[in-house]
């Protein structure tokens, strides 16, 4: 078991008067868990500010994607239009060759 201490932020009233951070208090392994998560988030180290990506607004492809949405629907159809066409194509070829072997098995 480890002992927490209270922390009090400065100008933070409503910390200060809690008698209950004033303590310390017993902790089992689920509140050190949440502990450390809560803590990783505070204890970040400020990054580099040219080692940062950067988001660029493109207005004009903006337009483009949220009037795209026919289209790309249409495309994505066409497509599977095709692939069964390109399907059917194939299973009637694999057919006639079956027919074919079958009738040269039974003649010869």
């Amino acid at each position: 078991m480890s002992l927490k201490f209270g922390k009090t932020r400065p100008g933070s009233s409503s910390r200060r008067n809690n008698p209950l951070l004033s303590r310390p208090v017993e902790m089992g392994a689920k509140e050190k868990a949440v502990v450390a998560r809560v803590s990783v988030g505070r204890n970040k180290t400020r990054r580099n500010k040219s080692t940062k990506t950067s988001i660029e607004f493109n207005p004009e492809k903006r337009r483009q994607f949220l009037t795209g949405f026919r289209k790309r629907k249409e495309e994505r159809r066409r497509k599977a239009r095709e692939k069964i066409h390109k399907d059917a194509k194939e299973e009637v070829k694999k057919a006639r060759y079956c027919l074919i072997e079958f009738i040269w098995s039974h003649i010869m």
